[in-house]
């Protein structure tokens, strides 16, 4: 994980130098695509130094811990550091998340096909609900949706 990890921070280093280039706004395509991997990978780069700063708070807890004699003091620095461990954890599983490889036929379209079968008006409704259920979540992801074809029941079913 630290090789593909520190792999992508290295390119991301060298797309942030390359944006910076004034000659590769002449090449769109280029410029284009250039953007596109610095917004994919630039989450990455982000979560990766909020978990080296939680690290290091994570370090000052620890070390006020050891030092500290006053119990009300000790008593919060173990409740920080119990929440630091907690926020620690999430960046890793983010990370985690983010440094599997890309399909490249995520970014392709798709055609989907939602119909009622057998079960007659039930099955319909059912569908019905489907579909609402499925652009709703398209929706809220962003993506576009367009129907090919529908065929509405007398009660409100596909």
């Amino acid at each position: 994980m630290n090789e593909r990890l520190e792999s992508l921070l290295r390119r991301f280093e060298e797309l942030d130098q390359l944006i910076q280039d004034p000659d590769l706004s002449r090449d769109q395509k280029r410029y284009r695509d250039i953007m596109r991997e610095h917004s994919q990978l630039s989450e990455l780069a982000e979560i990766h130094h909020e978990s080296e700063r939680i690290d290091g708070q994570i370090a000052d807890a620890e070390q006020l811990l050891r030092q500290e004699k006053d119990p009300e003091m000790r008593e919060m620095a173990k409740a920080e550091l119990e929440d630091l461990l907690i926020q620690k954890k999430e960046a890793e599983d983010r990370l985690k998340f983010l440094l599997i490889p890309k399909d490249p036929l995520d970014e392709k379209n798709i055609i989907m096909e939602i119909r009622g079968g057998a079960g007659g008006e039930e099955a319909a409704l059912f569908a019905a609900d489907l579909f609402r259920m499925y652009s709703r979540f398209a929706e809220n992801k962003g993506w576009k949706i367009e129907i090919m074809s529908s065929n509405e029941t007398e009660l409100g079913g596909l």
